[in-house]
C-alpha cells in the first residue's frame, strides 16, 4: 500500500465522521422540533393575552398582500422606499468603493 492511498484513507475517514456528525445534529435538531410542535400547539391557545382583542386563532392568517404591501410602501410618507433606497445606494457605493 502506498502513502497516498493511506493518506486517501485517512482524510476519507475524516470526511466520513464529519459527514456522520452533521447527520446527527440535523437528526438531533429535527427530532427536538417535532417534540415541540405539539406541545406548543397545545399550550398557545390556552395562553391568554397572547392575540390582540377581538381576535382569536392565528389572527394572521388573513391574507391580503395587495394591501399589505401597500401598507408597507405608504407608511410615514413612504419612508420604506426612501429607507430602500439608501440602502441600494451603501450598497452600490460599498461594492464599487472594494472594487477600486
Amino acid at each position: 500500500m502506498s502513502q497516498d492511498s493511506r493518506l486517501h484513507a485517512g482524510s476519507r475517514a475524516k470526511v466520513m465522521r464529519i459527514i456522520w456528525l452533521v447527520a446527527s445534529l440535523l437528526v438531533l435538531f429535527t427530532a427536538e422540533n417535532l417534540w415541540i410542535a405539539p406541545w406548543l400547539k397545545n399550550k398557545l391557545p390556552h395562553a391568554p393575552n397572547l392575540a390582540p382583542e377581538g381576535l382569536s386563532g392565528l389572527w394572521f392568517a388573513a391574507f391580503h398582500l395587495p394591501q399589505n404591501l401597500h401598507d408597507v410602501f405608504t407608511y410615514d410618507g413612504g419612508v420604506f422606499l426612501t429607507w430602500l433606497g439608501n440602502t441600494a445606494f451603501y450598497s452600490v457605493a460599498s461594492g464599487v468603493g472594494t472594487a477600486l
